[in-house]
């Protein structure tokens, strides 16, 4: 009688040992799912970090529509990654609605081409702006830059320059590191005979946001050269949870060294246009899983500091190329 208490004892701990673990399991089993109805359903994430992938389609099927990134904190600040071309302002700004945003805490456009600045011109005007954090490097050339320049100074926003080793505590536990460009950058301190489209990627603001365990590199549209330069610089603190792919996904960007280096779990094609499926194959090879906003719509990650949830707009559809003639890169 003894033993079979014993072995119903032993049972009994077993089962619930077991139980605990699979809670424990579940606990920390990240979400990956088609869920367009939570996407903007900003209350449900209360307390957690969200990254929002912005979809910026738009009808002219080939017409470069650039990148836009919001990051909202637990305590509900605001933090806008570049806003796209100038036609898909009104886009972010109807997200931005949605998601019941009124005021941007920080504008952060990656640098000053017109696929990463555009929207702010009508963002500018819709939006409360607390502060613009660029690269200080002036695109005069540019008309959009011009318009972008003198809404700033019309407006009064204040203006800091982001370059490497500037680090912002947003609050607890959310830090925003600067890792590009270098490290007093200005009209005057770096003569460039001619702004290049590649002299402006490469001086794009890098910049790796940590919240608590969890790690997110986003990345501009920096090229290959100078990927290189951050693994000499930073080497595994390059290791990443969750990385935007440079350059839009581009062949121009995305070296082997640099997927290796950044090992992410998740990457981030935010495009309407895919430039290059081998890099696609290349971030898929290396174990991370890739979501592009052209086959997967707007996708939101939620961090709680520990694991980082997925949710898709839509499900993916099989990846082609796309006819790339006569589009700028």
């Amino acid at each position: 009688m003894f033993e079979q208490l014993r072995n119903k004892t032993f049972l009994s701990v077993t089962l619930i040992l077991l139980a605990v673990v699979s809670a424990c399991s579940q606990e920390a089993q990240s979400v990956n799912e088609v869920n367009p109805e939570i996407i903007f359903a900003q209350e449900k994430h209360e307390g957690k970090l969200t990254v929002h992938f912005f979809h910026l389609e738009y009808p002219e099927r080939y017409e470069k529509t650039g990148e836009s990134i919001l990051i909202t904190t637990p305590k509900g600040q605001t933090i806008l990654i570049d806003a796209g071309i100038p036609k898909v302002g009104p886009v972010v700004n109807d997200y931005l609605d949605e998601l019941g945003i009124d005021k941007i805490d920080y504008a952060m456009p990656s640098h000053p081409h017109i696929d990463h600045i555009g929207g702010f011109l009508t963002l500018f005007e819709k939006k409360e702006i607390g502060k613009v954090i660029e690269i200080n490097l002036p695109h005069e050339e540019s008309e959009v830059y011009q318009v972008y320049s003198e809404m700033i100074e019309k407006n009064n926003f204040t203006v800091e320059y982001a370059e490497e080793g500037n680090v912002y505590k947003i609050e607890d536990n959310i830090t925003l590191e600067i890792l590009n460009p270098m490290k007093g950058l200005s009209p005057e301190t770096y003569d460039f005979t001619s702004l290049t489209p590649g002299i402006i990627n490469d001086v794009s603001m890098v910049i790796k946001m940590t919240h608590k365990d969890n790690t997110f590199l986003f990345t501009g549209d920096i090229y290959k050269g100078v990927e290189h330069e951050l693994i000499q610089k930073y080497g595994d603190e390059l290791d990443v949870d969750v990385v935007v792919s440079p350059h839009h996904g581009n062949g121009t960007s995305n070296s082997d060294k640099f997927i290796e280096t950044t090992n992410p779990d998740i990457t981030l094609i935010p495009s309407n246009i895919v430039f290059d499926l081998n890099v696609v194959e290349a971030y898929k090879e290396h174990g991370s899983e890739v979501f592009i906003s052209k086959y997967d719509g707007n996708v939101l990650l939620t961090s709680d500091g520990k694991k980082i949830d997925v949710y898709r707009e839509k499900e993916s559809t099989e990846i082609e190329d796309d006819d790339l003639d006569g589009i700028e890169e």
